[in-house]
Order: C-alpha cells, then sequence, then structure tokens
C-alpha cells in the first residue's frame, strides 16, 4: 500500500508540471493510481480487516477450547469423509486452552452482533459531523486492537472476552457507514456500482483467505497457535493507519494531493453539499424507495451471514467432513461470488453509462437475481442429499448470483441520497445486523432434536430463502434508482438560505 500512495504523489506529480489539462483528465480516468482508486484501495483492505476480525474467532474457537465429541456424531446416513476417527472416539479430549460450555462459546460469538446493531445510528450521523476519514479509521483500527487484545481477555475470563467482543461491535458498526459516506462524496453517479463492489467485495475476500490463515496458525504449537492470528490482525490493521491516513480525505477538494481535473470530473458528477444539514428523518423513514431498501438489505443479510454460519456446520454436521475438507468447501461459494462482484458491477455501470437501462432497472433486475435464484439454489442444495458436488455447486451457484445484490441494493443508497449515503446507509444497517443475532437460535431451534438430520436442516434453508424472496419482491415494487425529493430540496432550501443571508449582509 506504501507503493500505491507513492505512485499517487507521483501521477499527481507528472499532471501538475506538464500543464496540459487533457493529459490530466486522462489520469483522472483511466490512471491505476488515481486518486480516488487509491482511497477505494486502502478501503478495500479496511473491509478485509474488519470481516476477518468476525470470521478468526469463529475458527479459533475450535482450538481455544478444550472440546469433548460427542459420540456417534455424524449423519449415519451419508459416508464418512474424516481423516481419522479420533473425533468419534467416546470421551477422546481434543487440545485447547479454556473449559468454555457450548452456551459460553455462543456468548462470546454472538457478543459482537449486539454491540454492532448498537451503533449503526450513531455511527451514520458521527461520519456526517466529523468525516469518513476519521471515523473510518477509529473502526478499523480499534477493531484491530480489540482483536489484538482477545487473547488476554480470553485469559482473563468469558464474560470479560464478551465485553471485549460486544465493544468491538460497537467500534466496527463505524466501518461501513464511513466508507458509504465518504462514496457518497467521492464517486461518480456512472462509478457506484463498481465501487461500491470494489470495495464491498474485499469483505468476500476476508471470508475465503482469513479462515485458511487463521486455521494454519491455530495448528501451531508456538504460543499455543490460536494467539497468533489475533497478534497479526492487530499489528496490520496498526500498519494500515498510516497508510489510510495518507492516502484519504473526507472531500476531493481537500486532497493535498488530487489533480485538478479529477476533483472537477468528481464535484461535477456527485452530490457535493456547501453545508452540512441535519438528516430529514421523518421524510427518510416515510419514504417508499428508502422503506423497500431497509427491506431489501436486511432481507439480502440473511443470505450473506447465512452462508457465513451455516454453511461450514452444514458440511461438518450433515455431510460428514471433517475441517480440512470443510474450509476447503466453505471458500467455494464466496471465491467465486467475489469474482462476479466485479463482473456486475461493471456491466451495470456500462449499460447506465449507455442508456441502455435507467439506473432503476438496473437495481431491481441484480436485486431480484440476487434475491430470488440464491432462495431456490439453496433449497435445492438442502434436498441433493449426500451428493457432495451437487450440494457444493448449487450453494456455490447460489453465492454467485448473490453477488448481483452489490449492483442492487448495496449502492442503492448512492442513488436515493447521495449526499446522506452515510447516515441512509446506517438506518438500513441497524435492521440488517439482525440476522446474526436471531440466526443462531432459529438454528439451535430447528436442530435441537437431531443437529445432523438434513430434514431439519431444510427448515433453516426454507427461512433463508423464505424472507430473501420477501425482500426481492419487495424492492422489485416500490425501489427506486433515482435521487429522493427529500435528499435534493434539504440542500436547495439550505443552500437559498445561505445566498439570502449572504445578500442581507452585503
Amino acid at each position: 500500500m506504501s507503493k500505491a500512495s507513492s505512485k499517487c504523489e507521483t501521477d499527481t506529480l507528472l499532471g501538475e508540471s506538464s500543464g496540459d489539462i487533457g493529459q490530466s483528465l486522462e489520469l483522472s480516468y483511466n490512471s491505476f493510481f488515481s486518486t480516488r482508486n487509491c482511497i477505494a484501495y486502502a478501503g478495500m483492505v479496511g473491509y478485509f480487516l474488519a470481516y476477518s476480525s468476525r470470521i478468526i474467532l469463529s475458527v479459533a474457537i475450535n482450538a481455544m477450547v478444550v472440546q469433548i465429541p460427542e459420540t456417534n456424531a455424524v449423519n449415519e446416513n451419508c459416508p464418512l469423509h474424516h481423516n481419522s476417527t479420533a473425533e468419534l472416539i467416546p470421551g477422546h479430549l481434543e487440545k485447547g486452552t479454556f473449559n468454555w460450555t457450548v452456551k459460553e462459546q455462543g456468548y462470546v460469538l454472538s457478543s459482537f452482533f449486539y454491540g454492532s446493531g448498537l451503533t449503526q445510528f450513531p455511527s451514520g450521523i458521527i461520519a456526517s459531523k466529523f468525516g469518513g476519514k476519521l471515523s473510518f479509521a477509529i473502526g478499523v483500527v480499534g477493531t484491530g486492537i480489540c482483536t489484538f487484545l482477545t487473547p488476554t481477555f480470553a485469559f482473563i475470563g468469558v464474560y470479560e472476552l464478551c465485553a471485549l467482543r460486544f465493544l468491538m461491535g460497537i467500534l466496527q458498526g463505524l466501518v461501513f457507514t464511513s466508507m458509504n459516506h465518504l462514496m457518497g462524496v467521492w464517486v461518480p453517479e456512472f462509478e457506484r456500482s463498481f465501487y461500491s463492489a470494489l470495495v464491498g467485495g474485499a469483505a468476500d475476500i476476508g471470508n475465503i483467505f482469513s479462515p485458511i490463515i487463521a486455521g494454519y496458525l491455530c495448528s501451531l504449537d508456538f504460543m499455543h497457535g490460536w494467539p497468533l492470528i489475533f497478534y497479526l490482525h492487530g499489528l496490520i490493521s496498526l500498519g494500515w493507519l498510516s497508510v489510510w491516513w495518507r492516502v484519504a480525505s473526507d472531500t476531493p477538494s481537500s486532497h493535498p494531493r488530487i489533480l485538478e481535473a479529477e476533483m472537477t470530473y468528481i464535484t461535477n458528477n456527485t452530490a457535493q453539499s456547501t453545508t452540512r444539514t441535519p438528516f430529514p428523518w421523518k421524510r427518510a423513514l416515510t419514504n417508499g424507495p428508502v422503506l423497500a431498501l431497509i427491506v431489501a438489505q436486511s432481507c439480502s443479510n440473511w443470505i450473506n451471514i447465512g452462508v457465513m454460519l451455516l454453511l461450514s456446520p452444514y458440511i461438518s454436521r450433515v455431510l460428514n467432513y471433517d475441517l480440512s475438507a470443510n474450509g476447503i468447501f466453505s471458500c467455494l461459494p464466496w471465491l467465486c461470488s467475489s469474482s462476479m462482484i466485479l463482473v456486475f458491477s461493471s456491466l451495470t455501470d456500462l449499460l447506465r453509462k449507455k442508456r441502455i437501462v435507467s439506473t432503476g432497472v438496473a437495481r431491481k433486475v441484480n436485486q431480484s437475481v440476487g434475491s430470488f435464484l440464491p432462495a431456490v439454489l439453496f433449497i435445492l442444495a438442502a434436498h441433493s442429499g449426500c451428493n457432495t458436488s451437487t450440494t457444493i455447486l448449487l450453494f456455490t451457484l447460489g453465492m454467485v448470483c448473490f453477488a448481483a445484490t452489490f449492483s442492487g441494493y448495496h449502492c442503492n443508497h448512492l442513488d436515493l441520497a447521495p449526499n446522506y449515503a452515510g447516515i441512509l446507509f446506517a438506518v438500513c444497517n441497524q435492521f440488517a445486523v439482525l440476522p446474526g443475532i436471531m440466526l443462531p437460535n432459529f438454528v439451535t431451534y430447528y436442530t435441537q432434536n437431531n443437529v445432523h438430520s438434513p430434514e431439519l436442516w431444510q427448515n433453516v434453508f426454507y427461512l433463508l430463502g423464505g424472507i430473501s424472496s420477501i425482500g426481492g419482491v419487495i424492492y422489485l415494487l416500490f425501489g427506486s434508482g433515482e435521487r429522493q425529493k427529500w435528499s435534493y430540496e434539504t440542500e436547495i432550501e439550505t443552500e437559498n438560505e445561505y445566498q439570502v443571508l449572504k445578500l442581507e449582509k452585503s
């Protein structure tokens, strides 16, 4: 990232010294290291670190806790795919550090989402008031520090660790809202799908590589193995801060190294409010397209968090695969999904720019693909029995289709109210964090009689498919791609008031 920052300065200096506006304009559009691209790259790493902090504990906890496997803990209708039978021996103890109960482990894993749910509304206001640069940095680095301290708090006690994870959730509530606020300022109209997908897709990369890295470090004997992943994550977060502070800025006009041509291009194609105006809560929350977006984002997150939390246990408990094969199979859907995010977004922005489809149609088509097709494919996967290849293929195809939502609801906040994109994202995400809290309880309810029963797991995927489809229908009927009247009217009214005061003083 330091090389990227250096290159950003070099491009700027070259553009300024040449005096050729046409050349500068070309650099601002096409340079790999244009200013807005550099911010996006640093934002991607921030997203990667934020999502990794969620994932690594769910992997490391298997090495942290002494495991006493169940007798005959398999689905007897499917063949075994374990490399050893150690985990099937009654009373066999797996190595671990803590004697936490299953309920205590659940508290540790879910405490993050309770904290995250508290800060969605405040995070939007904070980003709007203090700027996205600072609030994004606090969210990412604060999360990294909490991650670094995780081993220390784990040795202190399980409930102290829950408190730390709760704090981590509060801090991470700033991350996604702040970046959305920055994109509202920095991203031109016909690049919204691409940049939203580019930065947001880094979350999938975190889902792919973090479990692999965490699994390897947990297998080491040095320092018990599992603390290493938390220390590594924390140190990388601190290193990231130095890069972010150098390349990011709250607005194009305040960036010290941006090309004038790029700044002009951005300001002419984004909603740049000259004054800070209060968010019109009543008008926004009674607006049909905003309500449809809230529903769509919430329902889509049931698919996203559902696959994140459920695919690995399903492969292990129903298909009888051990952790090594489980990790590979669990990564495949995310790997294919992340590769398709930019395909959907680039195609969407191209069609919008050429006026082949309107923004509203593009958003609704993408959201429909990402809502209805995964619902069908996941249910089919749950009915595929012990055919592992078919099951993984269907889950993977479902996540490939889900990638279209990054060009659907995920960037729709920028369409409806680009000058309030951060706050609007926070409003929507306040409801979208609920699956992380509720889904583990639903899984326990549906599978409590037998966690290895494919028939009981089918009910879980019916739930995910049904909720996703409801969100797709609501958005299809009431969603919009047009900037809403309550957004630009507030901006115009404030600007008019400013002009009146200026005339009176003169």
